[in-house]
């Protein structure tokens, strides 16, 4: 236990407030990505006392390099929204944070633990389809092949979100952190060409964090947004700049700049989730 001091001024008084830090450390090492929650009572000389919950994953020291790749935010019968991720260094996922705006409230998507090597793609579904969800299993082993669902990429690996509502928006805000109060590593922003300004201040705060961390040059404006007219569930929002990314990393290079520039809805049927992305645009 390490104390801390912190003087409280006012008008009237001083007040000298004593912080405690409190370190514990686990009889064994904690699964990376599990979570897990630390409850405790805490009570005064007063007899006061007040109790806390607080969640936390098992800590990982090996995370693996992840950009997004591809957004698909529109479904069909058999195909659910998906958002892509090509990996540059090889590492485990788990414990990284998935968060978008149009889905703030519903809750993070926290990654399972999986070691994964450099030159994969993941593909993380939105929803289940009820009448797929047995066959949605997440593939956190080295077989690939163990999610059966319609929707399933063969020879890539995929994750699936609870529930079947949709939770990604056709304008939206994207962010991948590395784990649960921990620094961004990639974004996407993205926004359809008929909005005038974002839907609220969630948007607007998960922008400014983006563009705050150096994860997406450019303003905070809607209009520094990549445009996502015209996607469908065969038209998806696709980076272009992947094959600079892979050079950049084998140079020891910091990667390249990612904004609106890098990212372009793909033509019609040429969605290629757990693949390279196309390089025709879609033209209306």
């Amino acid at each position: 236990i390490e104390d801390t001091f912190e003087n409280v001024q006012s008008e009237e008084t001083q007040i000298n407030i004593c912080k405690k830090r409190i370190v514990l450390e686990t009889e064994s090492k904690l699964d990376i990505g599990q979570e897990y929650s630390l409850y405790g009572v805490a009570t005064d000389l007063n007899g006061n006392s007040l109790s806390f919950n607080i969640p936390f994953y098992g800590f990982n020291s090996n995370v693996a390099g992840l950009v997004l790749s591809e957004v698909r935010a529109d479904m069909s019968k058999t195909k659910v929204e998906f958002v892509e991720l090509f990996v540059y260094k090889s590492g485990n996922v788990g414990g990284m944070i998935l968060y978008n705006a149009a889905d703030d409230g519903k809750g993070e998507y926290v990654f399972p633990a999986a070691e994964v090597n450099k030159g994969e793609y993941i593909v993380v579904h939105f929803r289940k389809l009820e009448e797929q969800a047995i066959g949605c299993i997440d593939e956190t082993s080295d077989n690939l092949n163990l999610s059966v669902a319609e929707d399933s990429c063969a020879d890539a690996r995929d994750f699936w979100l609870d529930g079947s509502e949709a939770r990604i928006g056709k304008s939206d805000v994207i962010l991948l952190r590395e784990r649960m109060g921990g620094n961004l590593m990639d974004c996407v922003v993205y926004a359809e060409e008929s909005l005038a300004s974002w839907k609220n201040e969630i948007f607007v705060n998960a922008v400014a964090e983006a563009v705050d961390c150096g994860v997406w040059y450019g303003g905070v404006d809607v209009t520094d947004a990549a445009s996502s007219t015209g996607i469908t569930n065969t038209r998806t929002l696709s980076r272009q700049n992947i094959g600079q990314i892979v050079t950049a990393v084998e140079n020891n290079l910091a990667l390249p700049e990612n904004n609106k520039s890098c990212w372009m809805i793909t033509k019609t049927s040429s969605a290629s989730p757990g693949k390279e992305n196309s390089a025709e645009p879609y033209v209306k």
